[in-house]
């Protein structure tokens, strides 16, 4: 009988063993970032970042919407499109003013969207250029 029950425990303990299924990988979330903000000579404003989407393949659209109110008010908006990597993928933009020239010295509010078709992010951030 004692051979028998030691049998069993150790199928047991087997089957079970057999059984430990390692979880999948988590998905990565979709998510924007900007880094900053500034003028150039032509005065444009660039505004670069980087984005994350939730799969490496396909492609991200990334918004992005400036706005400057003081000394006088001007905006911008445009988007550009990247693809898709296994990490973050850097972006850059020129907007040029709509309203008249970027102001240096002043703050400007940077508003960047993104979707890669299954995912999204949003982010807002104030820049001194």
């Amino acid at each position: 009988m004692g051979r028998l029950l030691r049998g069993v425990v150790t199928t047991s303990m087997t089957i079970a063993a057999c059984l430990v299924v390692a979880s999948p990988a988590r998905a990565a979330q979709a998510d924007v970032v900007v880094w900053g903000a500034s003028i150039n000579s032509a005065g444009g404003l660039w505004v670069d970042g980087t984005v994350t989407c939730t799969g490496p393949t396909g492609n991200a659209v990334v918004n992005i919407s400036a706005l400057q109110v003081i000394p006088r008010p001007s905006s911008g908006s445009g988007s550009v499109t990247v693809p898709c990597a296994d990490g973050p993928v850097a972006w850059e933009i020129l907007l040029p003013g709509l309203r008249g020239d970027w102001a240096e010295n002043y703050s400007v509010t940077v508003i960047a969207s993104m979707s890669d078709g299954i995912g999204n992010d949003i982010v807002s951030g104030m820049f001194l250029i």
